[in-house]
C-alpha cells in the first residue's frame, strides 16, 4: 500500500482497478485531512482577532472618553485612539478626531497636569495620516484647540504639503493673529525648501507688528526665503518702516542689559531671550533698503554683544555700506563669531576686511572649537578661557593635516562645568599646508578634565570615541 501511495499518476494505468480506486481514495482522505486542518487554523485565528477587536473600544468609544473626568480613563482612551491611528485613519475618521480635539471640556490645570495636554496629542496624532481632507475642518477648530495644539496644528498642515494648506495657514493668521490667538507660527518643514512663498509672503509680514515669539518666527521664516532667493527685496520695503521701529524697541530694552566685561551677562534668561529675535531682525534687515533700516542698522553697531555687532555688520556690508575697520576687527576678536564672520566676510567678497591675525588656521581653530562648544546641546555658552596646548599630525589622512587640541573652562558660579575646572577639547583636521579653513569635520569635546590626560591621550580617546 505504501508503495501504492507514493507512484506516480502515470503508472495508474498498469495497476488493478480495485488498487487504483484504494489509492486515490487515499490521496483525497490524504488532502481533506490538510484542506481541513489549514481551515480550522484560519477559522481559529480571524475568531481570536475578532475577539480582540470586539474588546478593543471603537475610535468613537475612545475620543467619548478623553471627556472623562478621571485621568487614568483620559490616558487609557488617548493611547487607544493611537493606536488606532498608527494602523492608519480614514479621512472620516481623522475628521472625527478634530471634532473631538476642537470638542474636548477645559480642564483646570490641575486636571490637565494629570492627563497632559490631551488636545495637542488628538493634533499631533493627525500626522500618521496627514490628509488634505482634514484642512478646511482644521481651520474651523483653531479656536478652540489649547495653545500647544495650535502650534502642531502648523506641522500637520506643512505634512499635508498643499497650496490649499498654505492657504489655511493664512486664513487662520487673519482671523486670531491680530487678536493674540496665534501663539506660535514655526513652519519649519516649509522654511527649508521655501515652499509656497507666493502665498506665505508678503502678507505676512503684516502680523509681524510685535516683539513677541510669532514676529520672530515671521522674521526668521522671511529670512530664510529671503536667502534662498524666494523672497525679493521689493516686496520686503513696505515694511521697512516697521522692521526698524521694531529693532528700535528692542535695542531700547537690550542696551541697559549689557555690560563692559564678561560674558555671562549675554545668557541671562531675559537678555538672551531679546537678543535672539534682535539677532533675526537685524540679519533680515540686511535684505532690506531704507533710510530707516540704514539708520538703524549704524545704531547696533553700539552694541557689546558681538553677535549683533557682527548681524549690524554684515547687513550694512550687504546693502553696499562702508564699515570701520575697528567694528570688524572687534567682533573678529570674539572666537565665538570668528568663523562666522570669517565665513559671511567670504561669500561677500570682503575677507581682506578682517585682520590677518585673525585668520590665521590657529585662530579659526580656536573658533571652530568654541562655536561647537557654544552649540545648546554641548556646553551651551562660549567658556570663558580657551587656550591651545598643543598641535598634533593627523596620522593616516590625505594630505598633511593637524589636529588642534584645547583646554577650556568655565567661571561662572553655578553653572555645571565650572566646577569640572579645565576640560579638553579638539578642532579639526586642518590642512597643514593649505589656506586656513574655519570648519573642522572632527571638531568635539567628551568634556573630559584636562588633567586626565595628555594631549596626545585626549586627542586618541576623542577620535578614537574611548571616553572611558
Amino acid at each position: 500500500m505504501e508503495w501504492l501511495a507514493t507512484e506516480s499518476t502515470e503508472s495508474l494505468l498498469f495497476l488493478p482497478r480495485e488498487s487504483v480506486v484504494r489509492l486515490l481514495a487515499m490521496r483525497f482522505i490524504k488532502s481533506f485531512a490538510v484542506c481541513t486542518s489549514v481551515t480550522f487554523w484560519l477559522v481559529l485565528a480571524n475568531a481570536a482577532a475578532a475577539e480582540e477587536s470586539a474588546r478593543r473600544p471603537s475610535l468613537d468609544d475612545a475620543l467619548a472618553h478623553l471627556r472623562d473626568k478621571d485621568p487614568k480613563v483620559r490616558l487609557s482612551s488617548i493611547e487607544t485612539v493611537k493606536d488606532i491611528a498608527q494602523g492608519g485613519l480614514t479621512p472620516q475618521e481623522g475628521l472625527r478626531v478634530i471634532t473631538a480635539a476642537a470638542s474636548l471640556p477645559k480642564f483646570t490645570a490641575g486636571e490637565a497636569a494629570l492627563s497632559g495636554d490631551v488636545c495637542d496629542r488628538l493634533i499631533w496624532i493627525l500626522t500618521e495620516t496627514p490628509n488634505r481632507a482634514y484642512v478646511p475642518a482644521i481651520v474651523e477648530a483653531y479656536p478652540n484647540l489649547s495653545e500647544k495644539a495650535k502650534a502642531n496644528v502648523c506641522v500637520v498642515l506643512q505634512m499635508i504639503d498643499t497650496r490649499e494648506a498654505a492657504e489655511a495657514i493664512m486664513n487662520i493668521m487673519e482671523r486670531h493673529a491680530k487678536a493674540g490667538r496665534v501663539p506660535r507660527l514655526e513652519l519649519h518643514r516649509w522654511k527649508h525648501d521655501a515652499r509656497f512663498a507666493d502665498v506665505l509672503f508678503p502678507k505676512l509680514l503684516e502680523y509681524a507688528s510685535g516683539n513677541d515669539a510669532m514676529a520672530s518666527d515671521i522674521d526668521d521664516l522671511a529670512l530664510a526665503y529671503c536667502d534662498k532667493g524666494a523672497l525679493k527685496t521689493a516686496s520686503l520695503e513696505p515694511y521697512a518702516t516697521a522692521m526698524a521701529r521694531r529693532c528700535g524697541h528692542l535695542r531700547d530694552e537690550l542696551m541697559p542689559l549689557q555690560r563692559d566685561r564678561g560674558i555671562d551677562w549675554m545668557f541671562a534668561d531675559n537678555y538672551e531671550a531679546l537678543s535672539g529675535k534682535t539677532e533675526i531682525l537685524l540679519d533680515l534687515m540686511g535684505h532690506v533698503h531704507s533710510p530707516e533700516i540704514d539708520d538703524e542698522l549704524h545704531k547696533a553697531l553700539g552694541y557689546r554683544d558681538p553677535r549683533l555687532k557682527t548681524f549690524s555688520i554684515l547687513s550694512l556690508l550687504r546693502q553696499g555700506q562702508t564699515v570701520a575697520a575697528s567694528d570688524v576687527a572687534n567682533v573678529a576678536a570674539s572666537a565665538e563669531m570668528r568663523c562666522i564672520v570669517f565665513s559671511e566676510l567670504e561669500k561677500l567678497g570682503k575677507l581682506a576686511l578682517m585682520p590677518d591675525r585673525f585668520k590665521t588656521q590657529k585662530a579659526l581653530a580656536e573658533g571652530d572649537m568654541v562655536q561647537w562648544l557654544a552649540f545648546e546641546t554641548e556646553l551651551g555658552r562660549p567658556p570663558d578661557e580657551i587656550e591651545l596646548m598643543k598641535v598634533i599630525p593627523a596620522p593616516g589622512e590625505k594630505g598633511a593635516k593637524d589636529w588642534y587640541v584645547f583646554r577650556y573652562r568655565t567661571t561662572e558660579v553655578g553653572y555645571f562645568a565650572t566646577k569640572d575646572g579645565w576640560l579638553a577639547g579638539i578642532a579639526g583636521p586642518f590642512s597643514h599646508d593649505g589656506p586656513p579653513s574655519n570648519s573642522g569635520s572632527g571638531t568635539f569635546s567628551s568634556f573630559n578634565p584636562w588633567e586626565k590626560y595628555s594631549a596626545e591621550e585626549h586627542l586618541q580617546k576623542i577620535v578614537g570615541k574611548d571616553d572611558k
